[in-house]
């Protein structure tokens, strides 16, 4: 298809979300039919001829998707002739893309900065224009497994994109990331387990089993340096959700009913789970990012999931972070918490501690106290409790209605606040609006 035509067929897509266009006669060469054929044909077939036209509105969006899409044909052009590097390609493709979807504008996917697969596709591209062979390393890859980034060296094996463009990754060292028992039995042969997990996989096979049951991979298990490799979309049907974000691949070990979350380079705050990548609104709570971020392992609590996230350029100093509720379209800002607190969520009231750590304030924190805030309440309201043992180096949660607080060392206390009196009430911590 040449790309005038492409133009043509994507105005005509563009087009179509406003109006009905019939599809009549000269479709094969390329050319329209005449009004008097269109109407006749439409008449003969009994299809309504009645349809919205273009508004003004409708007509500049068109045109500026149509100069958007010549604009990148060509920085393609420019970049296969050596005009510019493949970064440049990538900021003139990720702008005029952002004119042409502006909804798909924070999706990784649509980008060659983070789509490294992608990127990679289209440097192999150029280099089979002029007739160079592909080298198989086109592009170096940061491995991240559940929000952690995974330290590995030759000798545990590294990701990397292959000459076919694809991303591999080694099997035992995302298997050791996510507490997994990778196992080589011998002649090919592979195991993958875990408490409920049982997956028998066969280096040149592309069959492969999860609990028993036979499935296929899109390509088969590779050995690379001694060590067994799966292009990372198929590492993903059997382990979780990849996501390719600002240069590294990330993994996600699907986890049922609790979502993850990271935060994208635009700032987004970003929902995984069970496949789907979803940007989530958040309110504005004056981030900057120029230091990045940290986003703990979401929890559930009374059926929704709460998620903190810090700051490093305002919050990290002070070792703060703010508490989100995910409430499906968006998240809602509850309270700021230390970091290093453990908190559980019970009945609408929030259990949380000073925590180990608090940055600067660190010589504050007073080890034995429990603090109880409901969402909803104003900040004065948040309760006070004084403990005889150190709970902010605990894990809070509940045992059914109990709440439990478990030391380091495994050992559990069982708090009952209906015997305790509190000290005081805090005029520090504040909180955001209940549950809808």
């Amino acid at each position: 298809m040449t790309k005038k035509l492409t133009k043509m067929v994507l105005l005509t897509f563009a087009l179509s979300a406003t109006m009905t266009l019939p599809c009549v006669a000269g479709a094969e060469d390329n050319t329209f039919a005449s009004a008097e054929e269109n109407g006749k044909y439409l008449s003969e077939n009994k299809i309504d001829q009645s349809y919205d036209l273009p508004t003004a509105e409708d007509i500049a969006k068109n045109e500026a998707h149509d100069k958007a899409l010549a604009k990148i044909d060509a920085a393609y052009d420019d970049y296969y002739a050596d005009r510019i590097t493949i970064d440049e390609l990538a900021d003139i493709s990720d702008d005029y893309y952002a004119i042409m979807y502006p909804e798909d504008r924070d999706n990784p996917h649509f980008s060659l900065k983070t789509n490294l697969e992608q990127r990679a596709a289209v440097i192999a591209y150029k280099a089979k224009l002029k007739g160079e062979a592909v080298s198989e390393q086109v592009t170096p890859v940061d491995l991240w497994v559940n929000n952690v980034a995974v330290d590995a060296d030759a000798s545990l094996g590294q990701a990397y994109i292959n000459a076919d463009s694809r991303t591999m990754v080694p099997l035992r060292v995302v298997g050791d990331a996510l507490d997994y028992e990778t196992t080589w039995l011998g002649e090919g042969k592979i195991s993958v387990t875990d408490d409920d997990l049982d997956v028998a996989l066969e280096v040149g096979s592309t069959t492969y089993t999860v609990n028993g049951e036979a499935q296929s991979l899109r390509t088969a298990p590779a050995i690379r340096d001694g060590r067994v490799y799966l292009p990372v979309r198929d590492l993903g049907e059997i382990y979780g959700t990849v996501v390719w974000e600002s240069g590294k691949v990330m993994i996600f070990e699907d986890r049922g009913n609790v979502p993850w979350y990271y935060m994208s380079a635009s700032g987004n705050l970003v929902r995984v789970q069970n496949h789907t990548v979803l940007s989530v609104t958040t309110p504005d709570v004056g981030w900057t990012g120029s230091k990045g971020y940290a986003v703990d392992n979401a929890s559930l609590w009374d059926e929704q999931a709460y998620v903190r996230v810090q700051d490093f350029a305002s919050q990290g100093e002070a070792g703060r972070s703010t508490l989100f509720r995910d409430d499906g379209d968006h998240m809602t800002q509850v309270m700021t918490l230390n970091w290093s607190t453990s908190y559980a969520i019970k009945d609408g009231k929030i259990y949380h501690t000073d925590g180990t750590e608090a940055g600067s304030w660190t010589a504050n924190i007073k080890p034995n106290r429990l603090m109880v805030t409901t969402v909803g309440d104003r900040r004065e309201d948040t309760l006070y409790y004084d403990l005889d043992f150190a709970v902010n180096a605990c894990t809070l949660g509940f045992d059914n209605d109990s709440l439990v607080a478990t030391d380091k060392d495994g050992t559990r206390h069982v708090i009952d606040l209906s015997k305790l009196t509190p000290t005081q009430q805090s005029s520090r911590i504040s909180c955001g609006p209940a549950p809808e």
